[in-house]
């Protein structure tokens, strides 16, 4: 049923609204045992692990300190460019003919604005006031944070220096596109969502999500099926089958398309029959994302790289550590906010408590969520392209855009190895000529 908005009565509805008590208790518990399991392990990570194999691999210099500090500069941007949006969001919004003056950022509403539509479909709200700055956009400080932190990370990746360090591979660099796509597209419904409260733009916003995680689990269960010594897929389907082995191979690669992608469609259609139902698209997310989750793990701790400890401890487990602290900020904004808007809304805690959650919090989840899928995406990057040939994974950090968010580059040797599968590929500047093939992991 739609939910008529009365701009007479406002009203405060946490987030999201149509969880019982029960079910909330139960998304809550979840939550906040993945963020005593992340704090464990980063703590672990950080602390332990990287300063003992820096010490048995007499490693130097560590990349940790400044891709820590990229990731915050980075955050810092997007959180100004936001706030940027919002004050112009605010300014062309109200109904009035008042003058518009910055301070109107710093209040919780500005009541003078009327929606241009009454009806509300979508099934979930959040803490910022609906409509009460603008007629035309619901939620400027959320509608500002996703436009200026998914989509910009996303084009980058796409069209930007990253991009040449994986689109113009042969093989292997599809599936980068899409992970770029479905985080560009979470930016758009992201957008389009707290725009305009309707059930489309849920739809458009919490999809890509889905698809986004599917596609980091595939990128993940390949990478580990490819590092591990007996590729079982490939070993079931002889056995089963009866095909060559090296046959059997190559069609195993494309049993993880199958089963990856028909859980993608499935996880589609059961969204679009039961949208109004948060809890089941918490539970399909979840599922992926605890699937990508432990392949990286996986990936960064367990998984065989030829023994190359400068890999592993300069380029995979910094990604792993960034990764799990923006986890931590982003898993406890969203919790924060489930728990605590409506006694922020009351003033509860006090007129800055109040404008924190309704301005400041969810835009903090859009920032470091943003930044952890792109954490993601480099991470996976690495693996692939040093399983692949492409060269010795490394992080560099782009001072001119966002204020220095890491990437992953790629060096290779003048003479490439055909395996490599690079084609037309402008160097990179950071790019040297050092002999890189040998620490490839070897295919099964």
């Amino acid at each position: 049923m739609a939910r008529v908005y009365d701009p007479i009565h406002a009203f405060v509805i946490t987030m999201p609204q149509n969880l019982d008590e029960r079910t909330r208790s139960v998304i809550v518990k979840y939550s906040c045992v993945s963020l005593l399991i992340l704090g464990i392990a980063t703590f672990a990570a950080q602390w332990i692990v990287i300063p003992r194999l820096r010490r048995r691999s007499n490693i130097k210099g560590w990349t940790g300190p400044p891709l820590l500090l990229g990731c915050i500069t980075t955050l810092v941007m997007m959180h100004l460019l936001s706030a940027a949006i919002t004050l112009a969001i605010i300014a062309v919004g109200p109904s009035n003919s008042t003058t518009f003056t910055s301070s109107q950022f710093l209040t919780v509403s500005t009541p003078s604005a009327v929606p241009t539509s009454g009806d509300l479909t979508s099934s979930i709200n959040f803490c910022e006031d609906d409509f009460a700055d603008s007629r035309w956009i619901a939620e400027p400080a959320n509608t500002a944070s996703s436009l200026a932190s998914y989509c910009p990370l996303a084009l980058w990746g796409m069209f930007g220096l990253p991009s040449q360090e994986w689109s113009t591979r042969v093989v292997g660099h599809t599936r980068f596109g899409v992970a770029y796509a479905c985080l560009f597209v979470i930016g758009i419904g992201s957008t389009l969502l707290h725009a305009l409260l309707t059930a489309g733009a849920q739809g458009g916003d919490e999809l890509p999500m889905l698809w986004f995680v599917a596609s980091l689990s595939f990128i993940g269960l390949d990478i580990i099926l490819q590092g591990t010594r007996i590729d079982l897929s490939a070993l079931i389907s002889t056995v089963v089958f009866g095909k060559h082995p090296s046959r059997a191979q190559k069609e195993a690669r494309w049993v993880l398309h199958v089963l990856l992608g028909g859980s993608a469609v499935v996880a589609t259609a059961i969204y679009c029959f039961s949208r109004e139902n948060f809890l089941f698209f918490y539970i399909m997310f979840v599922l992926y994302a605890t699937t990508a989750t432990i392949c990286l793990i996986t990936i960064s701790f367990f998984l065989k790289w030829n023994d190359d400890k400068a890999f592993r401890c300069n380029v995979l487990l910094p990604l792993a550590v960034c990764t799990s602290w923006t986890a931590i900020f982003a898993i406890s904004a969203w919790v924060s906010e489930m728990l605590l808007c409506q006694n922020a809304q009351e003033s509860q805690y006090g007129d800055v408590a109040k404008w924190l959650w309704n301005r400041a919090v969810h835009p903090f989840w859009h920032c470091s969520s943003a930044m952890l899928a792109w954490l993601l995406v480099q991470a996976m990057l690495a693996g692939q392209g040093l399983q692949r040939g492409w060269g010795e994974p490394q992080l560099q950090c782009a001072s001119f855009w966002y204020g220095g968010v890491p990437y992953v580059t790629f060096q290779s040797s003048s003479s490439e190895h055909p395996s490599a599968g690079v084609k037309n590929r402008t160097t990179h500047p950071s790019t040297t000529s050092s002999s890189s093939s040998n620490n490839a992991v070897k295919q099964s």
